[in-house]
């Protein structure tokens, strides 16, 4: 990522294992789900973000916001921002995305959709879990990843 603001655009235009140290480090802080009307939602509107809602900068969060788009994949939504042609077809709009990393995206926000709500050092070690799961399946480095879930468990 070579840009210093972090958007779901900076992120896709990356390499897969910097796009999952930054996804990784902030969910793990973040230590919850964000849930919407019981839905995943990118943002709830109070600080909380999903997996993915945790690298959209405030263009893209207002366009989740005004086009309803919590709760949809990250495929539809880099779709709706105009980064890729569909959620279908995965056609680069943009001449820098990396498909590999789109495609991590998706992993991640699986693991961030798929949790229920428990108590935060339990929620942390089930996404912790998942998401090593989500590195070895990628070929990427969880080391980042450890020290933030080792300083995290204190």
């Amino acid at each position: 990522m070579s840009t210093n603001v972090i958007s779901l655009k900076s992120v896709l235009c990356g390499e897969p294992q910097a796009a999952f140290d930054l996804v990784g480090e902030r969910l793990l802080r973040q230590g919850a789900s964000c849930r919407e009307n019981g839905s995943c939602a990118y943002s709830d509107g109070f600080g909380q973000h999903c997996a993915v809602g945790l690298i959209l900068d405030q263009t893209e969060l207002d366009v989740v916001k005004a086009r309803e788009l919590n709760g949809v994949s990250v495929g539809t939504l880099a779709a709706n921002l105009g980064y890729i042609e569909s959620n279908w077809t995965d056609l680069p709009l943009l001449p820098d995305v990396n498909l590999s990393t789109l495609q991590l995206l998706r992993d991640v926000q699986n693991v961030h959709d798929n949790r229920e709500e428990t108590e935060s050092a339990q929620w942390r070690s089930e996404v912790f879990a998942e998401m090593s799961a989500v590195a070895n399946d990628n070929q990427l480095s969880t080391t980042k990843l450890e020290e933030v879930y080792n300083e995290l468990r204190g």
